[in-house]
């Protein structure tokens, strides 16, 4: 039989090996734990139902919390269930919900009516005891708290301190009792159930469900992160956007002000030209031709040249001395 030591299961399948004990040959039984690494809780619990349906055992199994089950043969040939051992380290230093899950899995594949057969037995108390007894505050924890229905269904407690002794001890207990019939295979059995409807079946589905429910749970609040996110980078966007409107709003409002400035600049440049313009006309005597352009005089400098453009309009309006 292969213990393991280390974090992930080393059962992953039924196993049995027998002992003597007082001379009297006994089967003990190890089974894949309802926390496997690598399988789930269904497949393990379908494996052992179809042992305990030909052969007749169960046991839950967690390198932390494990059972070994004492029997002698087989139920579909009348052979029956002597003793059930519920291990559990006295180390561990809390109740994980794995833990507490092998115990409700553990009653649900027993029944109530065979707890008198049952022995819940903490191991390593050869280990070291840190603070001094603290493995003792456990062991109490455990009967009126975790163990308190199997212990008040006259289930018994049992120390195991790693030696061949102490183990065959407690194997001693439950050895040479009648023997009885576990609830999952009289429900298999007798009852024709199928394993979904058998209670070790129902409380597997009720965790499925428990699962399934808290991936969905999950599922949706991601969701609504994502959709919160989304919408959070849209309105970022949005609103980066709109700034870079205002941006280039005000700056087409710039360049407009600066186009307007430049035109006043250009038109006050312009306005300074022809004002100087006229009066350095002003200081140049000019007199009217006896040429007619288009009817009206024709103005020339005092050079005889003829006086174009704008000029002309404006010199025409200056009223000029006679030639006399």
């Amino acid at each position: 039989m292969v213990i393991g030591h280390g974090l992930e299961s080393c059962t992953t399948n039924v196993q049995e090996v027998d002992v003597q004990i007082d001379e009297k040959t006994v089967t003990l039984i190890d089974t894949p734990g309802f926390d496997d690494t690598n399988r789930t809780d269904t497949d393990v619990l379908t494996e052992i139902a179809n042992y305990l349906e030909s052969k007749f055992v169960v046991r839950m199994y967690h390198c932390l919390a494990h059972t070994l089950i004492c029997m002698i043969s087989s139920y579909r040939q009348n052979r029956r269930l002597t003793g059930v051992i519920f291990l559990h380290r006295i180390t561990d230093n809390r109740m994980s919900g794995v833990s507490y899950k092998n115990i409700l899995m553990f009653q649900k594949l027993i029944g109530n009516s065979v707890l008198d057969h049952v022995i819940c037995c903490t191991t390593m108390w050869d280990r070291e005891e840190e603070p001094k007894g603290e493995f003792a505050r456990r062991e109490e924890e455990l009967k009126t708290r975790y163990w308190s229905n199997m212990i008040a269904g006259s289930a018994q407690m049992a120390r195991h301190n790693n030696s061949a002794q102490s183990a065959r001890s407690i194997i001693a207990k439950i050895v040479y009792k009648k023997p009885v019939t576990l609830r999952i295979q009289r429900e298999l059995v007798d009852d024709h159930k199928k394993l979904s409807e058998t209670s070790a079946g129902v409380e597997v589905n009720k965790e499925l469900a428990k699962m399934l429910a808290n991936e969905r749970a999950q599922l949706e609040r991601k969701l609504q992160e994502m959709e919160m996110a989304r919408a959070k980078l849209d309105a970022d966007r949005q609103a980066d956007l709109e700034r870079l409107k205002g941006k280039i709003a005000a700056a087409e409002a710039r360049e407009e002000e600066a186009r307007r400035n430049h035109e006043k600049e250009i038109a006050d440049i312009r306005v300074e030209n022809q004002r100087a313009s006229f009066g350095l006309a002003m200081q140049i005597k000019y007199e009217p031709s006896n040429d007619l352009h288009q009817g009206r005089p024709v103005y020339v400098d005092g050079e005889g040249e003829k006086i174009r453009g704008h000029w002309r309009q404006l010199i025409a309006k200056v009223s000029w001395p006679s030639a006399n």
